[in-house]
């Protein structure tokens, strides 16, 4: 009887315990998963002259709240999960007369930026939009679209 007892109390204790373990690999998953690329209204001091800005759409392009921010040539800037990320320009391809496919990374992160021209009114700049794919270091990735300029 008592044998019975220690096993039926010894295999509840091995269930609780492996369905709390469960639940914290769950929540550290989520956890991990979880990236927010925020807008910004004022460029890093590195990025002057000529540049690309991107931002959500449109409507926020208008109001000057952007989302990615880039000299051309070397670095480039997002805002994630609060904190300004600068990223050294790795790659960056066209692909066709109207495409760019250019790859950006640091410690925590990678990015990988689609742009496709748009019609544009302007001779200084050129009408972008596209993707940026996200990646952090433990494999969780974002993509969003884009809308914006780059020009000098």
């Amino acid at each position: 009887m008592k044998t019975k007892a220690f096993l039926v109390i010894s295999f509840a204790w091995l269930v609780i315990s492996c369905q709390k373990n469960a639940s914290t690999q769950q929540e550290t998953q989520q956890q991990s998963t979880t990236l927010s690329i925020e807008s910004f209204s004022s460029f890093p001091e590195e990025i002057t002259g000529c540049s690309c800005y991107f931002s959500n759409n449109i409507d926020e392009f208008a109001q000057q709240n952007y989302i990615y921010a880039s000299d051309f040539e070397k670095v480039a800037f997002l805002k994630i999960n609060g904190s300004f990320e600068k990223f050294e320009q790795i790659y960056n391809k066209k692909v066709d007369e109207n495409k760019n496919v250019l790859q950006a990374k640091n410690q925590n992160y990678s990015i990988v930026v689609e742009m496709t021209d748009q019609p544009s009114e302007s001779e200084e700049t050129q009408a972008k939009s596209g993707t940026i794919q996200l990646t952090s270091k433990d494999g969780s990735t974002t993509t969003i679209p884009f809308y914006g300029e780059c020009g000098c």
